[in-house]
């Protein structure tokens, strides 16, 4: 419940636009290649990936810290686990609440693997109620508390 999957969220161009955004961060050290993933943090200080998903979903309340995940291994993936809320200072909207959801965009097409699968809990073993897989320019929306994994890439 809660789930959301918005296809077609972004143009061709917005989604170059991040692309391009993507390329030019740097790996975050602290993290870099763990698990097969790479992480590149940002701050959306113009609000832009804000109005892109408020589009998608009106209500949805975005901080502006973001980060790319990317597979960079064949074999990489993405244990269960829930995400933290955000505090509402992160938010920058001027309420006093703190996020309650989790968005992804993709930036591509994974033609092998690679679904965000939503479990019933993050145990080992905890049974699959959906997965997602990556379409270039989707988005997904999903409660934090939602058990999830990334998984591997073929």
């Amino acid at each position: 419940p809660g789930v959301t999957y918005v296809r077609g969220c972004c143009s061709a161009a917005e989604v170059e636009s991040l692309a391009r955004l993507h390329a030019s961060l740097p790996v975050a050290k602290a993290a870099k290649l763990q698990c097969g993933l790479e992480r590149r943090h940002f701050v959306d200080a113009h609000r832009w990936l804000d109005a892109l998903v408020r589009r998608a979903l009106p209500t949805a309340r975005v901080a502006p810290r973001g980060k790319f995940v990317e597979y960079v291994r064949a074999d990489s993936e993405m244990a269960p686990h829930v995400d933290l809320s955000k505090p509402a200072a992160e938010c920058l909207d001027g309420t006093a609440a703190a996020t309650t959801h989790t968005w992804v965009l993709y930036l591509r097409t994974c033609a092998n693997g690679g679904a965000t699968a939503m479990l019933s809990d993050v145990r080992a073993g905890a049974a699959v109620l959906d997965e997602v897989y990556p379409e270039r320019g989707a988005l997904l929306v999903f409660p934090h508390r939602q058990p999830h994994a990334g998984r591997p890439t073929h």
